[in-house]
């Protein structure tokens, strides 16, 4: 069938009279109107959802309707044993893709002839010929004495519902107010989404990876009996590693792979913390394990890791890839690469005795390829990444951080920095941290060479 600009091949099943009829478009005027939206800005920073959107224009040209996973795959770079049925990752953006769509024609494209729309619950484009909308005729003076009192009487009702709404919050949140130094009201937590360490993930609408560092725990048992135990062992962090290592040792016990690992409770702390931030700000959020991340994950959303050092696995690598600290001996050590200054955590020495001790905290954020942003909120132990989430769900910590990497009051853009604190322990609880090191970081120096490789 030819192809026709302004073909008509039905109606918009609801809202026929206000939006108009559902029109067959040229290429040529598909894509130039791709083109306007993508110049307006409003499909924000990231490259993502133009990209999409340009996917949807080409199956729309080629008449085809594309399939969850082939979206999957071609667009967010996902492999095919992508699990569509458990991962809604596709649905998320393809309901901000449309969300977006609605507000550009809200706010800048109400004069374009034609309105671009994805039906609920499809994949594919739909243009609809938009109406010209109509200027209200001016009221007749003879009711213009009437308008104060209409105004009045409206202002009075938004500021009952006003009042209902700070109420209703109010009645809301004061039950579970932590107790804190510092409030912990919605309006706070929602503040902290403008700050310069939490906006490069929390001001848009991206969706959020939260990683959680886990352990591998394999089983030691007799003969083909069940396990007497399970054992966490540094060096084996994967199936692969337990596989490598039953053929390098002469022991008689059978180890066995039982599909398990473990979160420290710690990060129960943590997430206490951090949780009602990214709630606050309405983000969508998936969960991970960081033993079950893969390079794919790290391709169309922001990634937020919170955990033991000892436990990010394959993100380990683009920490320490620009950073001016290394990994020790082990992971109880922090090295300084400058001078060769040993930050080592003294919770295994000390902790087990009663005494006070000293652990070390980090904060570190940078960019992504594709515009996301990837966060860390980790340490040496986990008295050291619980108080560094603290730190992260507090803004006058935030803001002494930020004002470390400003210049003339600007925070530098795209922010990139790490943050190394020492903090002090007690009783399994943390008290008080000393920052001894601020920095930014060249993340150009983070995407390159093995970097990529892991990418893949």
């Amino acid at each position: 069938m030819a192809k026709s600009n302004n073909m008509v091949t039905g109606s918009v099943q609801s809202n026929d009279d206000e939006q108009g009829a559902e029109v067959k478009l040229q290429p040529e005027t598909l894509r130039a109107l791709i083109a306007n939206i993508e110049h307006s800005g409003a499909m924000g920073r990231s490259k993502l959802y133009i990209e999409l959107l340009q996917y949807l224009c080409e199956s729309y040209i080629e008449g085809t309707i594309p399939k969850e996973i082939v979206i999957a795959i071609d667009v967010m770079g996902k492999d095919a044993e992508f699990d569509v049925k458990n991962d809604s990752l596709v649905r998320v953006y393809m309901h901000k893709l449309r969300h977006k769509l609605d507000v550009y024609y809200r706010d800048q494209g109400q004069s374009d002839q034609y309105r671009l729309t994805i039906p609920k619950g499809q994949y594919t484009l739909c243009a609809i010929q938009q109406q010209t909308p109509e200027i209200a005729a001016p009221s007749p003076p003879e009711n213009t004495k009437a308008a104060p009192k209409l105004t009045e009487k409206r202002a009075m009702i938004g500021a009952l519902l006003l009042f209902s709404l700070l109420l209703a919050a109010n009645l809301f949140y004061l039950p579970g107010q932590p107790s804190s130094d510092q409030p912990s009201d919605i309006s706070h937590l929602k503040s902290l989404s403008k700050n310069p360490i939490w906006a490069p993930l929390l001001a848009d609408d991206e969706p959020i990876m939260l990683v959680i560092g886990d352990y591998f725990i394999f089983g030691e048992h007799p003969g083909n009996g069940k396990p007497e135990r399970l054992v966490r062992e540094f060096s084996i962090n994967s199936t692969a590693d337990l596989e490598r290592h039953k053929l390098n040792t002469d022991s008689n016990a059978t180890l066995s792979d039982l599909d398990l690992t473990y979160i420290p409770r710690e990060a129960a702390f943590a997430l206490k913390d951090i949780l009602p931030i990214l709630t606050a700000a309405g983000k969508t959020v998936t969960v991970r394990m960081s033993s079950d991340i893969k390079g794919s994950d790290l391709k169309s959303q922001h990634i937020l890791y919170i955990g033991y050092i000892s436990a990010m696995g394959e993100l380990q690598s683009f920490v320490f890839q620009a950073s001016e600290f290394a990994i020790g001996s082990s992971f109880d050590e922090l090295i300084r690469i400058e001078n060769g200054e040993r930050l080592v955590s003294e919770v295994t020495s000390s902790a087990s005795k009663g005494d006070a001790f000293y652990d070390y905290g980090l904060i570190s954020s940078f960019p992504m390829l594709d515009g996301h942003q990837m966060m860390f909120i980790s340490g040496t132990h986990g008295i050291g990444f619980m108080h560094m989430a603290h730190i992260a769900s507090n803004s006058r910590y935030l803001q002494t951080i930020a004002n470390s990497l400003t210049t003339h009051g600007q925070a530098t853009k795209p922010i990139s920095f790490e943050a190394i604190y020492k903090v002090i322990g007690y009783d399994g609880l943390s008290f008080d941290a000393e920052r001894i090191h601020v920095g930014e970081l060249d993340y150009k120096r983070i995407w390159g060479g093995e970097m990529m490789e892991i990418l893949k």
